[in-house]
């Protein structure tokens, strides 16, 4: 999940770069120029929107898996208590019972 984070900081930090390089190096007129950045800018905002959906959406998938599979560790465990439960009941049933007779 980190390495995604960091492509993803990565490729804005690129296309911040590459928008301020083509701003310098492309003459245009300033209604061109800022209607570019008003573009790129909007083009970035989508893609940053885009990869805060699928990396909530994968947070929230690997969360669900987490959660089934200590459900699953969670009911075992209970599970094996109770039969250890009962072996011990049963074996002081018949430690009162000898006791008895």
């Amino acid at each position: 999940m980190k390495r995604q984070n960091e492509q993803a900081a990565v490729f804005l930090l690129g296309a911040a770069i590459g928008l301020i390089l083509a701003l310098l190096f492309a003459p245009q007129s300033g209604e061109d120029t800022r209607q570019l950045i008003k573009d790129r800018s909007s083009e970035l905002k989508d893609k940053a929107i885009a990869d805060k959906d699928h990396f909530t959406q994968r947070i929230q998938s690997a969360t669900d898996e987490w959660i089934t599979q200590l459900r699953a560790v969670t009911d075992d465990l209970v599970a094996q208590g109770r039969l250890n439960a009962d072996d011990a009941r049963a074996q002081i049933n018949g430690l009162i019972a000898k006791m008895r007779s």
